[in-house]
C-alpha cells in the first residue's frame, strides 16, 4: 500500500511524498522523481520490484503538484535540498534514486550535486534539457 505524507520544511512550505508503507523501514531508501505532469500513489510497478530489491521506495512530489507547494521561478537543480530534507526526514545519509520522463533531469541533478549522498542515479525516458 502506498500512504501519503506531507513534510514542513524550514521556510514554512509543504512537501508531500508518497511511500511504501509495506516496506521496511530500515530498508535502504529509493527516492523517485515522478514523470510530468504526473504525481500520485507508487504504481505497483515500481513498489514490487523495489521491495524485492530490498528498497524502500518514497516519491518526491516536486513543488507545484499534489500537495507540494509550488516555488515559482523554481529550476530543476531546486530539487536537491528537498532530496536531502526528505532522506533526512526519514532516516536515510544515503540512498539511491530513479527518475522518469520528467523525473530525468531531477535525478540527474540530485546525483550531480549529492555525490556523497546519492549512491546510484537511473534516469529512464528523461527529458531535455
Amino acid at each position: 500500500m502506498t500512504d501519503v505524507q506531507s513534510l514542513t520544511l524550514a521556510d514554512g512550505s509543504t512537501l508531500q511524498y508518497f511511500v511504501d508503507d509495506d516496506a521496511p523501514t530500515d530498508a535502504a531508501l529509493l527516492v523517485y522523481h515522478h514523470g510530468t505532469p504526473a504525481a500520485g500513489p507508487l504504481d505497483d510497478e515500481l513498489r514490487l520490484p523495489a521491495r524485492a530489491a530490498g528498497l524502500r521506495i518514497v516519491e518526491l512530489v516536486r513543488p507545484g503538484y499534489g500537495g507540494s507547494t509550488r516555488q515559482p521561478g523554481r529550476a530543476i537543480a531546486d530539487v536537491v535540498p528537498l532530496v536531502e530534507a526528505l532522506a533526512d526526514h526519514l532516516g536515510h545519509e544515503r540512498f539511491v534514486s530513479l527518475g522518469w520522463s520528467g523525473g530525468g533531469p531531477h535525478v540527474l541533478a540530485t546525483a550531480a550535486m549529492l555525490p556523497g549522498r546519492c549512491a546510484g542515479a537511473l534516469c529512464l525516458a528523461g527529458i531535455a534539457p
